[in-house]
């Protein structure tokens, strides 16, 4: 299991895992259940998670923010509470230590230091509005992907996050007329749903799902900040680059890209249908693998590291794996000499200075 510890514990308990053994084993990529991994928060249904630039994974469960001692340790640390809300996701902004986590059907968006966290305190957060999923498109744009307000389609939304760095919430609500500004950039085809967003490493397209057709495509990061800028939105189809064609990948959208540039792709084909985490080769398009933890085809929701090429797997029922290795580091303490080793050392070096001097 997952040693989970406020901050200011250092008890050492002893990490247990077991290796399941499923339909994927013969695959590269191998699977441990994860026995203590934090639960969803009382009126939650999920925990997302992102990872810092040195490995360490970043949780939320909608109350409580967790985070790894170091990369692969078997030790998660609750370094601040009291962040409520369905979560919708956990991102780590680009300068790598400021973590914004979205409330979901909720309209609250919290800000967080990992450098220095902090309990939650009313009148820091942002107000937003409801969303499934989000990421960075600058650092000062976050794009959010969300049910429209009569849930006829879902849509993109852009939301300026800058006024919090120079005035406290309160100020940013009077300086622009409601919450952050907010501009629509992108309408889904009527009927879709949302699923997660995920820019490519070199920052320039974003992956937008329509999980309802499982139509997954590409738009460049510059056409969506232009909408922004301009007031303006883009086409479905005549902005966006199809990537592989509906029907081909799972439902939950693309959780991240692995160091070769494969795409991680979790859900499912549907509603009650079957499901898995897909190894998708992001030149040819195709599905190289498809993984099962459990072996029982889930609906998987992924989280997914890309410093350590690590994934947390998760079930509908809230049973959670991860590649093995990904939460297996103890760290190995130099043990202190005990006092009857340090005295029997003493009386060594005493015998071997008397036998040098009898000698003498």
């Amino acid at each position: 299991g997952v040693k989970i510890m406020r901050s200011n514990s250092f008890a050492a308990i002893a990490a247990s895992f077991h290796l399941f053994n499923s339909l994927c084993a013969a695959s590269a990529v191998t699977f441990s259940l994860l026995g203590q991994f934090p639960q969803p928060a009382p009126s939650s249904f999920v925990v997302v998670g992102s990872n810092l630039p040195d490995g360490r994974f970043v949780l939320w469960n909608g109350d409580e923010v967790f985070v790894q001692d170091f990369a692969n340790s078997a030790a998660l640390q609750v370094v601040a509470s009291g962040y409520e809300g369905d979560p919708g996701f956990l991102l780590v902004a680009p300068d790598g230590h400021t973590a914004y986590l979205g409330a979901g059907f909720r309209t609250e968006l919290y800000t967080l230091d990992l450098n220095a966290p902090v309990d939650f305190v009313s009148g820091t957060e942002l107000t937003v509005p409801e969303h499934y999923a989000g990421e960075f498109l600058s650092p000062d744009l976050l794009v959010l992907d969300r049910f429209k307000n009569d849930f006829s389609a879902a849509e993109l939304v852009v939301v300026d996050v800058s006024a919090k760095k120079s005035a406290p919430i309160v100020r940013s609500v009077l300086t622009l007329p409601g919450p952050p500004t907010k501009q629509q950039v992108l309408e889904k085809p009527a009927g879709s749903f949302s699923a997660l967003l995920k820019a490519d490493p070199t920052g320039t397209l974003l992956y937008v799902m329509d999980a309802n057709t499982r139509e997954l495509r590409t738009f460049a990061i510059a056409d969506l900040i232009n909408a922004f800028n301009t007031s303006t939105s883009l086409d479905w189809t005549a902005d966006g680059t199809a990537f592989g064609a509906p029907g081909d990948y799972f439902s939950g959208g693309v959780s991240g890209f692995r160091p070769n540039g494969d795409l991680v792709i979790g859900g499912s084909e549907g509603f009650a249908q079957p499901g898995g985490i897909q190894i998708v080769d992001a030149t040819l398009e195709t599905v190289i693998e498809t993984l099962d933890p459990q072996g029982d085809q889930s609906f998987y929701s992924v989280i997914y590291n890309p410093v350590t090429d690590a994934i947390i797997a998760t079930t509908g029922l809230s049973v959670t794996y991860a590649t093995e290795g990904a939460f297996s580091a103890v760290p190995v303490p130099t043990p202190a000499a005990a006092p009857w080793v340090l005295g029997c050392a003493a009386l060594a070096l005493c015998a071997v200075a008397l036998v040098r001097v009898a000698r003498a």
